[in-house]
């Protein structure tokens, strides 16, 4: 994986976003740059400012596996982060949760958005994530498919939608994969190899048995919980999710709100 990031911190009448860089306002009074190390301190003296943010642009990140054939190179693009509320003091804020925003692009096609509450300050892990990818066509992941499952998909748009909730050491949440309009057989193309045509049409096979035909998508919800000394996949509960879009409820792309802090705060 990599980053480029250019991030400035400041208060946030401060601090704006130019084109290729990040920049501080004409005030140039008060606004300080931290190194990045200087900003996970957990020491007693406070971040100056009561409102301190962080913005960082035109972050790259990208999951590659050269090991397989054909090479997997999944890439985020244009990521643009938005920290606020980092400080630890309680005299200048009312509370130590700092709120961070991102959006960016994920395969050129795909628009990725999250929302994270956290307390960089607890003892344990607390936080509260919402997670969304959207728009990302099949087509520009096909050596992952490929790489994986040896398939390679026609058309189609994969979505995903998480919430994860942690504190005290516990952990809750949900990830949601969403695979809609998928095409994975063309006869025309395929037939060329035959043992590949065998494979694509028994994938496809099972892929329409499984798949929501009033909605066009095959999906499942995947639960997650458990401690962080013990985590916990329910995969029944996966395979369960995957039969009742199909044949019972169909799953909604969306956030679902059903995630909070409180079902894994301590009593």
């Amino acid at each position: 994986m990599g980053c480029s990031p250019a991030c400035v911190v400041g208060r946030k009448d401060q601090v704006y976003r130019s084109k290729n860089q990040l920049r501080p306002g004409t005030d140039r009074e008060g606004i300080a740059k931290w190194r990045r190390d200087e900003l996970h301190r957990n020491d007693k003296e406070a971040i100056p400012g009561k409102d301190q943010q962080v913005r960082c642009a035109e972050w790259g990140s990208s999951f590659q596996e050269f090991l397989l054939k054909p090479k997997v190179d999944i890439h985020l693009d244009s990521l643009f982060l938005h920290a606020s509320n980092l400080t630890n003091s309680k005299s200048l804020s009312k509370t130590l949760v700092a709120t961070v925003d991102a959006r960016g692009k994920v395969m050129g096609t795909g628009r990725l958005k999250g929302h994270l509450d956290i307390d960089p300050y607890a003892a344990q892990p607390t936080f509260k994530l919402d997670f969304q990818v959207e728009q990302v066509e099949l087509t520009t992941i096909n050596n992952f498919f490929d790489a994986y499952a040896s398939i390679d998909v026609k058309s189609g748009v994969f979505q995903m939608y998480s919430e994860v909730a942690a504190a005290d050491g516990n952990f809750t949440g949900y990830v949601k994969p969403l695979f809609k309009d998928m095409t994975i057989l063309d006869v025309s193309k395929d037939a060329k190899n035959p043992l590949k045509l065998i494979w694509q049409s028994l994938v496809a096979g099972v892929a329409a048995l499984f798949t929501n035909h009033s909605t066009d998508v095959i999906g499942t919800t995947i639960p997650l919980s458990g401690t962080f000394e013990n985590k916990n996949i329910d995969i029944l509960s996966t395979l369960g999710g995957i039969l009742k879009n199909a044949f019972i409820q169909a799953l909604l792309p969306g956030i679902d709100r059903t995630i909070s802090l409180k079902q894994v705060q301590a009593k």
